[in-house]
């Protein structure tokens, strides 16, 4: 019975070999092979935070932290923000173009010093570097 199973799985593998070969596993080389796979400088997106930037947010930073991990934002807003009959002043940090993509970080203004209270982590780390 093993026998069997051995030849069958054999037989399997040296059917699929054609297909292996084909996948040129193991010959890579370090010029591209078509004009897809080359990216001009123009193609290469620069983004304006890194992820160790990224990694030191969190909620309850106060502003002047805020400030020294991402610099300063591009648009600010005091609005009032809430819902459900809790609402609450807050401050609204932009950075980022609508056009290349923006994220907006929110700040509790209830107390004497702003305090982070929401931000989205993909959409700050697809904000892309402003061009001068």
């Amino acid at each position: 019975m093993k026998f069997i199973l051995i030849l069958s799985a054999f037989f399997m593998l040296s059917a699929c070999a054609t297909e292996f070969a084909e996948l040129n596993i193991g010959k890579f080389s370090s010029e591209p092979t078509s004009a897809d796979e080359t990216a001009s400088e123009e193609d290469i997106v620069k983004l304006r935070f890194n992820d160790t930037q990224l990694r030191k947010l969190q909620v309850g930073l106060v502003s002047q932290d805020v400030l020294e991990i991402l610099g300063k934002p591009d648009y600010s807003s005091k609005q009032t923000c809430g819902k459900d009959g809790f609402f609450y002043k807050c401050a609204i940090w932009r950075y980022g173009e609508k056009e290349a993509g923006q994220a907006n970080i929110f700040f509790n203004r209830d107390f004497k010093r702003l305090y982070l209270i929401k931000f989205n982590i993909d959409e700050l780390g697809s904000v892309q570097l402003k061009v001068q």
